[in-house]
């Protein structure tokens, strides 16, 4: 299995950061250091660059500090992560089949199938989705220790304390582990019913384990052990939501989609996940689904009737086939019910599909009983494992990159606009600004009435210089939104730049008013202010800015800027410095420190570095020229000259590329 495992998986280790990994890793300030650990527990903003992104999941922001703690930027070790816990995980399977009743054999068929299904390959390979693996490790382990605990009196304590810490670790990790409780219950009221209709019996397998069925304790345990013991899972679910009751609400209260068209969608999606489940062949990142809004659709009813039909035959059967299918019902509720932006997702399925893998193992083990040897049924089993890594193999292939990943998505789903949208972001981090243009354009021509289309074709259009189309996609977004913050503050910055300083004040009173814990609202009004020269109140919006979010590094420039005009060129120079540190990339941070360096005589200070900015900025070429005048300054006449020539070479022009030349007519 491991060998399996490690055959299907091991090219993933390669793979780049994707999607929303760099909004929550990548970007992430709150993750670059060990000591804001306390604060994952108390703060969800600082789940993500973004504010508007806030989830509580402090642990995954352990494993994410500690990952950059030990690899910095260095993808491989996030994914060697994901995989282990993918693989502690598949471990989790094969205790559940045991506990079940299953033998060895069958856990290690229930396993394989779970390790090896290319629907999982999202959970395992996408790093993101490591709040859906890390979650599942802790339902999966608080459900073994549970049942563990059904069977081991003297034990039962210890295994019941650690079950309810797992089921902790599961809600600090993503919400959906809250529908633990509810398998609980359900498990107990099916070990009051469900025992005489099971179908797979304690029976000794041909490995020589033996299948062993929890039948209970005593008379007493069967009439107060759920009341007892369930108690401390429902106290730690009630904490968990007073504690994030103002998040759930702020999430909640404003949903993409009526309850009702959520309902009828999520009808048609469970037919949809079965086939992905049992015909894994037309995966994707974005999948092309839409919302109905009518249960008389007939997707809708052809879905209703076939999860009816599906229910009746698996409560005909009985036994732990209905527990199973009922457990992979409730893991799939908390995302179905929910109103989220995405309709379907693979990395849903990951919970549920460990009943299902649990399931298929303990069928495998009745099919062996009736298989005189099981040669016929171990075949059957093992060449549909051989499809099974091959089309995981080649499924990691397709999450290689953001270009192969959105590439796949918009060829199986021409007409999802987000794969268009997240295609144009995969093209503009390759610096293919014209390719990301035409993939918003595309965007907002599948779907006019969305914000984040609009917003990112002004972000585009900025970068090209078209100024004017990027301020009208701004207010187009704006529109679609008038409290979209993102929107209303780059289109203040437009305004603050362009002059017309009224108007963009007034749309960011708009977007503080909104969510006054925006820091890059409080960026942007500390530029504003220092442009309209009310500079105390620009260092009040600039501090606050860093109050918010002390890793950002426009924050400490701007503020350096402000000292330097102040005179205050000590805690200027300090100021660049932290902006240097927090973004080496930061060309602007050396320029102004280089400058205020050869301003107060320090001309070899500024050499050295010059010297390191053109190594880690290489996009702002006036360091050349700056370089080259420090150089001067220190006498190194022949290293200015080559300076000087290496800024005209990156294709400078204007005064500065007059005054390159001057000096190099000066120098010869």
């Amino acid at each position: 299995m491991v060998v399996a495992l490690a055959a299907a998986h091991w090219s993933s280790l390669g793979n780049s950061f994707q999607y929303d990994d760099f909004h929550s890793i990548v970007d992430n300030p709150h993750i670059r250091r060990l000591s804001g650990i306390p604060r994952f527990f108390t703060t969800p903003e600082m789940f993500s660059v973004d504010p508007a992104r806030a989830m509580p999941r402090p642990l995954l922001l352990v494993t994410y500090a500690l990952n950059y703690r030990i690899h910095a930027d260095e993808v491989r070790g996030y994914r060697v992560v994901n995989l282990a816990l993918h693989g502690l995980a598949t471990g989790l399977v094969y205790g559940l089949t045991l506990q079940l009743g299953g033998v060895r054999v069958a856990a290690a068929a229930a396993a394989m199938l779970f390790a090896l299904h290319p629907v999982n390959v999202e959970a395992a390979t996408y790093i993101s989705s490591r709040s859906e693996s890390l979650a599942a490790c802790f339902v999966l382990a608080a459900l073994v220790l549970y049942l563990r605990a059904r069977q081991a009196v003297p034990r039962r304590l210890p295994l019941l304390t650690l079950s309810v810490a797992c089921f902790a670790g599961g809600l600090m990790s993503k919400s959906s582990a809250i529908v633990l409780p509810v398998l609980l219950a359900t498990y107990e009221g099916w070990r009051r019913t469900g025992l005489r209709g099971d179908r797979i019996g304690a029976y000794t397998g041909t490995d020589g384990h033996t299948g062993k069925l929890d039948t209970g304790s005593s008379p007493h345990d069967r009439d107060y052990f759920p009341l007892t013991w369930l108690t401390p899972y429902l106290l730690v679910a009630l904490a968990y939501l007073v504690v994030n009751h103002q998040w759930l609400a702020g999430s909640l209260g404003e949903p993409v989609r009526p309850f009702t068209v959520q309902l009828w969608t999520q009808i048609k999606a469970g037919a949809y996940y079965l086939q992905l489940l049992f015909m894994p062949v037309a995966l994707s990142v974005e999948h092309g689904f839409s919302a109905s809004v009518s249960p008389l659709q007939p997707p809708v009813l052809a879905s209703l009737l076939l999860l009816l039909s599906l229910t009746a035959v698996v409560a005909r059967a009985g036994g732990r086939a209905a527990l199973l299918f009922v457990w992979a019902v409730l893991a799939l509720l908390p995302a179905s019910l929910t109103p989220l932006n995405v309709l379907v997702n693979e990395h849903r399925l990951y919970v549920p599909l460990a009943a299902v893998a649990t399931a298929a193992g303990l069928g495998l083990q009745q099919a062996r009983r009736l298989d005189c040897g099981g040669l016929r049924t171990a075949g059957a089993f093992a060449g549909m494992m051989a499809i099974m890594v091959v089309l995981t193999y080649l499924r990691t292939a397709v999450w290689k990159d953001e270009m192969t990943l959105w590439t796949d998505a918009v060829r199986r789903g021409a007409g999802m606009y987000r794969a268009h949208m997240h295609l144009g972001g995969a093209y503009e981090r390759q610096g293919d600004t014209p390719a990301a243009l035409e993939a918003y354009r595309r965007a907002t021509e599948l779907a006019p009435g969305a914000v984040e289309p609009w917003y990112n074709l002004g972000n585009a259009l900025r970068v090209l210089g078209d100024l004017e189309g990027a301020a009208h996609a701004y207010r187009q977004a704006l529109q679609r939104n008038p409290d979209s913050v993102s929107a209303l503050v780059n289109l203040a910055a437009l305004l603050t730049a362009a002059g017309q300083l009224d108007e963009a004040d007034r749309l960011l009173h708009r977007a503080l008013t909104v969510n006054p814990s925006i820091a890059v609202a409080h960026l942007q009004l500390g530029v504003l202010r220092r442009r309209q020269r009310r500079d105390p109140e620009a260092a009040v919006a600039l501090e606050d800015a860093l109050r918010l979010e002390p890793g950002m590094a426009e924050a400490h420039f701007n503020l350096g800027n402000l000292l330097f005009d102040s005179g205050d060129f000590r805690q200027a120079a300090q100021a660049y410095r932290l902006a240097l540190d927090l973004r080496p990339d930061y060309g602007g941070a050396y320029l102004n420190l280089a400058d205020l360096y050869l301003g107060t005589g320090a001309a070899t200070r500024a050499v050295e570095l010059l010297q390191q900015g053109v190594r880690h900025a290489p996009g702002e070429p006036r360091l050349w020229f700056m370089l080259g005048q420090a150089q001067e300054h220190t006498g190194q006449l022949a290293a200015a000259r080559s300076s000087y020539q290496r800024f005209l070479d990156k294709g400078a022009a204007g005064p500065a590329a007059e005054a390159a030349r001057a000096r190099l007519r000066a120098l010869r």
